[in-house]
């Protein structure tokens, strides 16, 4: 179940807790990360909504022992987290809640599609979508919390800005496994596995836009217009078709 009452840091934590040191036993984990108050462990609340949470995503797993293990990808805790996220909204991957799916749908049906860049009362907007359960004002506020350690917006004023970060952005040209070619290729066959960046319009939303533009004006992409290409074209009046990785990106 992802709408869980965490907040970001601590589900890496665990993560790389478990990639690095191995199996452990959820009470080893209490030991380990819950502190000690008057000679006896704090409230485990957040530790198991957090365990919670890395199982729906399919990060870490439990074996027939009991013991939690931590399932290794190329590209680190976020891309892997985003990757497996993003195929439970699209179906691809089983969720464990009626809600699971609606994690990553509501970043693509709220702010991608209709290209929206800030949202404000979410909780009662996202309930006018029509999700299957409830979305209370807390596991908004916690779903906020954990996009944002994620790298897909930034909280503001009790709102949301839907803006992908320069460095999620830089991780998914490192992951892109070519140093340059079709900017739909980019899009389809690297951005899409991970985040939704295709407004209702078919261009490229705000979102990754923005962050794309200021990775060009820093020299560290260059997007071309490329005519002669049988490619779509993409950013507006600018109609890219072609994109390559510069200086530390290559």
């Amino acid at each position: 179940m992802l709408f869980k009452t965490v907040y970001g840091p601590e589900l890496q934590c665990i993560y790389d807790f478990l990639l690095i040191h191995g199996s452990y036993t959820k009470d080893a984990l209490y030991r380990h990360f819950v502190p000690i108050k008057e000679g006896r462990l704090g409230t485990q609340a957040n530790m198991d909504d957090a365990m919670a949470f890395l199982l729906t995503v399919g990060i870490i797993r439990k074996d027939e022992v009991g013991k939690y293990q931590a399932l290794s990808g190329n590209n680190g805790f976020r891309l892997l987290a985003l990757q497996h996220m993003r195929e439970i909204q699209l179906g691809k991957r089983e969720g464990v809640g009626h809600l699971d799916s609606w994690y990553m749908r509501l970043v693509e049906d709220f702010f991608v599609k209709p290209d929206r860049k800030v949202g404000f009362d979410l909780h009662q907007r996202f309930n006018a979508l029509g999700p299957p359960e409830t979305l209370s004002v807390e596991k908004v506020n916690a779903w906020k919390r954990v996009l944002e350690f994620m790298g897909i917006g930034c909280r503001l004023f009790g709102g949301f800005i839907c803006l992908y970060s320069l460095e999620l952005i830089m991780e998914l040209l490192k992951a892109w496994g070519e140093k340059e070619g079709p900017l739909q290729g980019f899009l389809e066959d690297g951005v899409n596995s991970y985040l939704p960046w295709q407004t209702e319009k078919g261009d490229i939303a705000s979102a990754l836009w923005m962050p794309l533009s200021e990775l060009e004006q820093k020299g560290l992409v260059k997007l071309e217009r490329r005519q002669d290409l049988p490619y779509r074209a993409y950013g507006g009046e600018r109609q890219i078709k072609w994109i390559r990785k510069e200086g530390i990106l290559q």
